[in-house]
């Protein structure tokens, strides 16, 4: 049982702590798995915040032959540059005009950032540091570049309607115009009612579609759309250019659209049982037996070493959360069925990783049955 092996092995590397353990297999296979399936005729762009280790983000970066990333944190995206001086980064929300420039002055590579511009006054405040800044840094005056975001349906922000993007690039100088990115997950978060899935999603593409006409030709080498819930269903052939893609290569359970059901979980939280005692209320020991007497609660409560992260039980099956206990970040409380056995260990699958994996110092890579290295992970 893989689940188990993960326990042993860490027990046998010496890591008696809670471990975010990569399955190497796994993540190889997925990686495999969207290098030959997602679709062509598009950039690849890593999202550097759903992987934030240098070496996991090189594997992808190698194994999708990608050399663009996403990027949401300039402290991250200045360690991203610095690992990969010659990735092409777009930034994947807007930034404050004063980060910004704090950050072109600081990181020589910052030629390489297309920043993100949502609204007319961002516009006026990008344009007024280009032309303050002229000779500045390698990324102000002529070279500062840009991209537009567009809301193509999930209502969060960016030039709403192609008019209003008109206006904006009569009145972009001097910044250099790459393109626009219109993101576009709301696809699977619909109710079936709404045309959740592929008829959203072509929806999305024909208003993005709209936005790009009003580009001139030389203004679109980024068209970014899609996501880890929706790469694998954009269509062959535009209007996009460049697609991003991060989570979906360790598949935590936020990414389990259908689109995405080939691919495996390869990352989890393995964590020690500290010690278990009979289940009950706290303080009312004669209220509790007559509680598991009458199987009213399970009868055990099994504590871990640590807890509170965004993750789920999985393994063993039978965990539960206790009524009586809160969730701790020091000591989680799991219950177990009268009859099962205390694990050693126990493993949870995360729900999301862009903020999970930076709690870890390392991911913990495991490989027929061993761990055989460990990955350090990006802190901000």
């Amino acid at each position: 049982m893989m689940f188990k092996n993960y326990g042993v092995a860490l027990k046998e590397a010496g890591i008696e702590h809670p471990a975010l353990v990569l399955d190497l297999d796994a993540f190889r296979q997925n990686l495999s798995y969207l290098n030959d399936h997602l679709p062509a005729g598009y950039r690849r762009r890593i999202a550097d915040k759903s992987l934030p280790s240098n070496p996991l983000l090189a594997e992808v970066m190698t194994g999708l032959g990608a050399q663009a990333t996403m990027s949401f944190h300039l402290p991250l995206t200045k360690q991203v540059l610095a690992q990969f001086p010659e990735t092409d980064v777009l930034m994947g929300k807007p930034v404050p005009v004063g980060e910004a420039e704090r950050f072109i002055a600081a990181c020589p590579q910052a030629s390489r950032v297309t920043w993100l511009i949502d609204s007319e006054k961002r516009l006026a405040e990008y344009r007024a540091l280009a032309l303050a800044g002229a000779g500045l840094g390698a990324g102000l005056g002529a070279g500062l570049k840009v991209a537009f975001e567009v809301d193509i349906g999930l209502g969060r922000g960016g030039f709403a309607e192609p008019s209003a993007l008109t206006r904006a690039l009569e009145n972009s100088s001097p910044l250099t115009v790459r393109g626009l990115m219109g993101y576009e997950a709301h696809v699977n978060a619909l109710p079936a009612i709404l045309g959740k899935g592929d008829t959203a999603q072509r929806r999305a593409q024909e208003r993005l579609a709209e936005f790009v006409q009003q580009l001139p030709v030389e203004s679109r080498e980024i068209i970014n759309t899609g996501g880890s819930t929706t790469a694998l269903m954009l269509p062959q052939t535009g209007p996009a250019n460049d697609l991003t893609i991060g989570s979906a290569v360790v598949k935590p359970s936020h990414f389990d659209q259908p689109c995405n059901q080939v691919l495996k979980p390869a990352m989890f939280i393995v964590t020690p049982v500290l010690k278990s005692h009979p289940h009950g209320l706290p303080g009312h020991p004669v209220l509790s037996q007559w509680l598991r007497r009458f199987r009213l609660i399970d009868p055990q409560i099994a504590f871990i070493y640590g807890g509170n992260w965004m993750a789920e039980p999985i393994w063993p099956e039978t965990l539960k959360t206790s009524p009586f206990y809160g969730v701790s970040s020091n000591q989680q409380g799991f219950t177990l069925p009268g009859g099962t056995r205390v694990p050693d260990h126990v493993v949870l699958r995360p729900t999301q990783s862009e903020a999970l994996i930076s709690q870890f110092p390392c991911l913990t890579v495991y490989k027929d049955g061993q761990i055989t290295d460990q990955w350090s992970t990006l802190r901000s």
